[in-house]
């Protein structure tokens, strides 16, 4: 039964492997002036959440900047308890202001949540000081250049992060006002969170949210509470790294560059992201909609165990160097054997993460708390906007 009930988890967890075509199309950059916005080649009818978080980066804005670094996370696992399987794609546009280090910085949807989080890791608070921002720029980017998929069944929405108002003096800016109206007719939520109490960024944020059919929130500067480490994060991170070591690549030389970059940056994750945030990575990782985040392209154990390929018709020298001098027979045990394992790892994370999410609870009940503010925003906005997708999530109880 053991066994069974092993396979069984790991062939769930297996479904949705990520393809080359899937990795490079939405991880390539902007798109051509020929299909602004939502791109017509990428249509889909499985349900599909694209968020991108815009977040002012300046220097007011440092406990927000950490306090995404911490929630991102908790926010795809929630994001991925919805009634049926759901596709799960993050972007990120960073904004501060003209004579800064830069301007934005942007991260197109991807499914790879990896590479989001790393870009967000490298975000720091700086830079501003004049008061206004430029919102205009970064509004416009994240509906112009960022690659939203087409179709009715994909929940497109924007959140809006900062706590100071746009620029309007700038004679080559394209407002905020006509962005909305651009993303009100792709069917792209833009809902804005004012960090701290400014009073003329106050009117705008809801402006720009009534505009774009969105809603406004405002919350304390710092983002809200940080989750607390639970007794059980530490050995959920073990059990990642002993997850991800589970993944065994193959392909020509263009697979094997992005899928060492993906490899480099789980090194990075382990290095610097904190241990409540591997925990909830790891937690992610074991939900179908996390597989494509964990798994990549092209990896060996997902796609011979999902029946994509079969080991005697891959090349030898795609394979990763120790296997090359394996007979078929053997890398197919092999493989089989890290099926098991990978399963058993799996298995284990789903029940110490059902436990630390219960314990969080416990902790939060007795402080007479709620869930975090941030969190709490995102999640009650989704839930709302999301089922319009066809994206329910009857019992809605965030990840901590």
């Amino acid at each position: 039964m053991k066994f069974q009930y092993l396979m069984l988890l790991f062939a769930v967890c297996l479904v949705p492997v990520c393809s080359a075509q899937d990795v490079l199309t939405k991880t390539s950059g902007a798109p051509s002036d020929e299909t602004p916005g939502v791109d017509k080649l990428n249509v889909t009818a499985k349900p599909r959440i694209e968020v991108v978080f815009v977040l002012d980066t300046t220097g007011s804005m440092g406990g927000l900047i950490e306090a995404a670094k911490q929630k991102i996370w908790a926010i795809a696992n929630t994001l991925v308890s919805a009634d049926k399987a759901t596709d799960i794609n993050f972007g990120l546009i960073g904004y501060r202001d003209r004579n800064d280090a830069y301007i934005t910085k942007l991260t197109d949807l991807t499914e790879d949540i990896d590479a989001v989080y790393s870009e967000l890791m490298m975000f720091q608070a700086a830079g501003g000081g004049d008061g206004p921002e430029s919102v205009n720029q970064a509004l416009y980017e994240a509906i112009h250049k960022v690659k939203w998929t087409k179709g009715d069944s994909v929940y497109r929405v924007i959140y809006l992060v900062g706590d100071a108002p746009p620029h309007m003096d700038y004679d080559d800016d394209i407002t905020y006002k006509d962005s909305c109206k651009v993303a009100a007719e792709r069917g792209i939520f833009i809902n804005t969170i004012q960090c701290g109490n400014q009073a003329d960024t106050t009117p705008i944020w809801q402006e720009i949210a009534q505009m774009s059919e969105g809603q406004f929130a405002q919350i304390e500067q710092s983002g809200g509470a940080i989750v607390q480490e639970s007794p059980f994060d530490r050995d959920i991170a073990e059990y990642s790294k002993k997850l991800d070591a589970t993944r065994m690549y193959y392909g020509d030389a263009a697979a094997w560059s992005q899928q060492n970059l993906k490899l480099e940056q789980g090194v990075e994750i382990y290095k610097n992201a904190s241990v409540v945030s591997v925990a909830q990575r790891a937690a992610f990782n074991c939900t179908t909609s996390g597989m494509c985040n964990f798994a990549g392209f092209q990896e060996l154990v997902s796609d011979v165990t999902a029946g994509k390929v079969e080991v005697a018709d891959i090349k030898k020298e795609t394979l990763p160097a120790q296997l090359q001098k394996l007979s078929v027979a053997e890398i197919e045990k092999l493989v089989a054997e890290k099926a098991v394992e990978r399963a058993e790892v799996q298995e284990k994370i789903v029940e110490l993460s059902d436990k630390r999410q219960q314990w969080l609870k416990g902790e939060l009940a007795k402080k007479g708390e709620s869930e975090p503010v941030l969190d709490r925003v995102i999640f009650d906005t989704i839930r709302t906007q999301a089922s319009s997708r066809g994206i329910v999530y009857d019992e809605f109880a965030p990840k901590l």
